[in-house]
C-alpha cells in the first residue's frame, strides 16, 4: 500500500501529539487533537478534537479547551497568583489559592502570544487577537484584543451568531452520541 504526502504528514502529526501526551501525563485529549510541542501543559488539560495547538504554549491547571480551538504559537493560559495580603510573610512563603477553571470553548482562535488568565471563560466562537491579555470573560463571537483586552467588534452579527452558535450546539451534540 502506497502512502501519499498527507498521509504520512498525519502520521506524523498523530505520532508526534501521542509523544507530547505521554511526555505530559495528559489523560483528557482527544485523539484527534495536535500539540505541538508545548512549553508546559498541566495533566489535567482537557482537549477537544482538532484543536490545534502550536509550539510554546504554557498552560496551567483545570484548564477545558473545546474543539476546533486555535491556539497559536506562545500562548499562555496561566495566573493562579500568589497569596499578596499577608502581613509578616513573605510573597515566596504565602503559598497560592488552587488555580480556577478556566474554559475556552468550541471554535475559539487565539493569537501570537496571547496571555489569558486563569478562571476566564472564553466563548464559543470568540477571537483573542495576537497580544492580548484577556484578565475578563469573553462572550461567544467577540473579538478581543489589547492590554487589557477589550470587545473590538464581533465576528458576526446578532442573527449570524445565533446561527453559528446553533451550529455549534448541534456539532457538540452530535460528537457527545458518538
Amino acid at each position: 500500500m502506497k502512502c501519499g504526502r498527507s498521509e504520512m504528514l498525519g502520521l506524523a502529526r498523530h505520532l508526534l501529539t501521542r509523544m507530547v501526551i505521554w511526555r505530559w501525563g495528559l489523560e483528557y485529549v482527544d485523539r484527534r487533537a495536535y500539540i505541538r510541542r508545548p512549553r508546559w501543559i498541566a495533566a489535567d488539560t482537557r482537549i477537544g478534537e482538532y484543536t490545534f495547538i502550536n509550539r510554546g504554549a504554557w498552560i496551567c491547571p483545570r484548564v477545558s479547551i473545546g474543539a476546533y480551538c486555535l491556539l497559536a504559537p506562545d500562548v499562555a493560559i496561566c495566573g493562579g497568583d500568589h497569596v499578596i495580603d499577608k502581613p509578616g510573610l513573605y510573597i515566596l512563603h504565602a503559598g497560592r489559592p488552587d488555580c480556577p477553571p478556566t474554559v475556552l470553548g468550541d471554535d475559539v482562535w487565539v493569537g501570537y502570544r496571547a496571555i489569558i488568565k486563569a478562571g476566564v471563560q472564553v466563548g464559543d466562537g470568540a477571537v483573542v487577537a495576537m497580544g492580548s491579555v484577556v484578565t475578563n470573560d469573553v462572550p461567544p463571537g467577540a473579538i478581543v484584543a489589547g492590554n487589557p483586552a477589550k470587545i473590538i467588534r464581533m465576528r458576526f452579527n446578532q442573527k449570524e451568531l445565533e446561527g453559528h452558535l446553533m451550529f455549534l450546539r448541534a456539532a457538540r451534540g452530535a460528537r457527545v452520541t458518538h
